[in-house]
């Protein structure tokens, strides 16, 4: 059965796609990842596979992505050279665990050059194997220059 790992189900916007997604498809077919334990804990008690994801640590992300074959990569909310670190040992590791299928949502403000919106894009090229659907959600857009 392909699944499809989740990140950032803690936050906002993958808090939001978590509760839609659950509507729409078997849970068994979701990998849930979260940095917060106490959201990890809270899903795995309404029997969703969640696991915690510590994306400052690539070999323990390999872990929690083992399995999957999509992976939706909302992206985590710090800027500049944190944020592409953790972004690449995300995408590392779901190359590591093979997965199949990358989608990216992008970030807020990605009009602003130090927020560097192709970085899912970059960080994908070269890879064969693994197609990358990169997205911006509405929400994203607000810090985005006229």
């Amino acid at each position: 059965m392909a699944k499809i790992i989740m990140t950032g189900v803690d936050g906002n916007l993958g808090g939001h796609a978590a509760r839609t997604i659950l509507e729409k498809v078997d849970r068994k077919t979701l990998i849930f990842t979260s940095p917060n334990k106490a959201v990890v804990e809270k899903f795995t008690a309404q029997g969703i596979d969640a696991r915690y994801a510590d994306y400052t640590d690539p070999e323990q992300l390999t872990g929690a992505f083992a399995g999957g074959e999509t992976l939706l990569l909302i992206s985590v909310p710090q800027v500049g050279e944190k944020r592409r670190r953790m972004h690449k040992n995300a995408i590392d590791a779901a190359v590591k665990c093979g997965v199949k299928r990358l989608v990216y949502t992008s970030i807020v403000g990605a009009g602003v050059p130090e927020n560097d919106a192709e970085d899912g894009r970059r960080l994908v090229e070269g890879r064969p194997g693994v197609p990358l659907l990169q997205r911006r959600h509405g929400d994203l857009r607000q810090g985005d220059p006229p």
